[in-house]
């Protein structure tokens, strides 16, 4: 899918590169789902979020890469907050996600729960739900399928057959 997003003519450097950026955070995330540790997921699945808002915040403010990267979570969501794209693109979504992330990362969840006497209890007592995983998963999913066409303003001709049923394909898992 990103590797799609990334192919279009419409995508500039800044927004090909941090799309690369994602897919390859994506594989880490994917990785850490094998080792059925919540606060390793965590910190991936926020990873993946960091991304998506560097790359909602490029789109608003078209600032150079450099400049993408440096940007607060809580600068990035005060500016854009009363952007309509961000509406449009279920950006809100993806701001809530990072926020309860970030939560668990940082320990205002409880970051006690994940102190470990032995190193077998953090793949027991720290198991992922995968029910609420999955949601949240989906919501990725959907701002990559849904959200990043239409801050692209890609239309049903900037895709190619091929390119057109991998989306179609995409859809169908929301």
């Amino acid at each position: 899918m990103t590797e799609l997003l990334i192919s279009l003519e419409k995508a500039d450097d800044v927004t090909q590169e941090l799309l690369l950026e994602f897919k390859i955070t994506l594989k880490y995330l994917l990785i850490s789902i094998g080792l059925n540790n919540q606060l390793l997921y965590a910190s991936r699945f926020r990873a993946c979020l960091d991304v998506l808002v560097q790359i909602m915040y490029h789109h608003i403010t078209k600032e150079p890469l450099e400049e993408t990267h440096r940007i607060s979570f809580r600068n990035s969501k005060d500016m854009m907050s009363n952007s309509i794209i961000i509406h449009q693109v279920n950006g809100k979504d993806v701001y809530a996600l990072y926020s309860n992330y970030s939560k668990q990362i940082h320990g205002s969840t409880g970051f006690q729960e994940f102190a470990i006497e032995q190193l077998t209890d953090s793949f027991s007592k720290h198991s992922l739900t995968f029910q609420k995983e999955t949601k949240n998963l989906k919501i990725i999913l959907s701002f990559l399928v849904r959200g990043i066409p239409i801050m692209m303003d890609l239309k049903d001709k900037d895709y190619t057959v091929a390119q057109t049923t991998i989306m179609r394909h995409a859809f169908t898992l929301l």
